[in-house]
């Protein structure tokens, strides 16, 4: 178990933080770039869509089409979208670049003596959208009272329907756990039920202790956080392909050789 984090040890796990956040940011955006063409929505769902591209689907779209409109019927009508059920396709989305942001939540640490929320992000877990589409976009219209109720509609949809693209595109998130960084499903409590991408990086992040926490805001002057790199976590980083390689082997009565 590793020890307590304290804020000298936090200053230097910032450092590390933010030198490793900075190589391995710079390798997942070339690859998510890279791989962003797989993940068109019009291959998939065909004229269900209007996005760049005119390629057409291999098969029908009216199945994977019934999978989003079945998904937007349950969550759009409840909290915290409260939009109405009626669709009317195709689904506008301009730009299929895929975008990453930053994986948000908000901690409310433990006897701070008043309450106090704070907003921690996770360096090395992002939220993946198609452009425009991301989660600023979402809570801004969460929180805007007089929203325009269409375009909270059509983010949901768009959100839903690059959900739908990767159920259908297994390959593609293949590719990506083995580069080390699973596309992963989650629902987040801002969010209600919608279905959100998440990209996770293998590096493993810790939160210290509250009253670290809450010591370390109150010098920055900020209610924001970032988690730093778990040193512990790294020694138990797992090489897959080195796993099944290994597997292989044993079935055949062999070891890995060490080095």
């Amino acid at each position: 178990m590793s020890a307590p984090i304290t804020m000298e040890r936090l200053l230097v796990l910032r450092r590390l933080t933010r030198a490793l956040e900075t190589s391995v940011r710079t390798s997942v955006r070339a690859h998510v770039a890279a791989l962003a063409p797989l993940l068109r929505p019009r291959p998939v769902l065909g004229d269900f869509v209007q996005s760049p591209g005119k390629e057409t689907p291999p098969r029908a779209p009216d199945r994977v089409w019934k999978e989003v409109e079945a998904l937007y019927e349950a969550i759009a009508p409840r909290a915290p979208f409260n939009v109405a059920r009626d669709l009317r396709p195709p689904v506008d989305i301009p730009g299929t670049t895929l975008e990453l942001a930053p994986l948000e939540y908000v901690h409310e640490p433990a006897g701070a003596g008043e309450a106090r929320r704070i907003t921690v992000t996770k360096p090395f877990e992002w939220i993946v959208s198609y452009s425009g589409a991301g989660p600023a976009a979402l809570r801004e219209l969460i929180a805007d009272q007089n929203r325009d109720a269409a375009e909270l509609q059509r983010l949901i949809l768009v959100t839903l329907v690059l959900h739908v693209v990767l159920k259908q595109q297994a390959p593609v998130a293949a590719v990506f756990a083995d580069l080390r960084m699973p596309l992963e499903t989650r629902r987040r409590p801002e969010f209600g039920e919608l279905p959100v991408t998440v990209l996770v990086s293998a590096i493993p992040t810790v939160r210290p202790a509250d009253d670290v926490l809450v010591q370390s805001t109150e010098m920055t002057g900020t209610s924001a956080f970032q988690e730093v790199v778990d040193l512990g976590g790294l020694a138990g980083l797992a090489d897959p392909f080195r796993a099944r390689v290994a597997e292989v082997l044993a079935a055949h009565g062999e070891t890995l050789p060490t080095t």
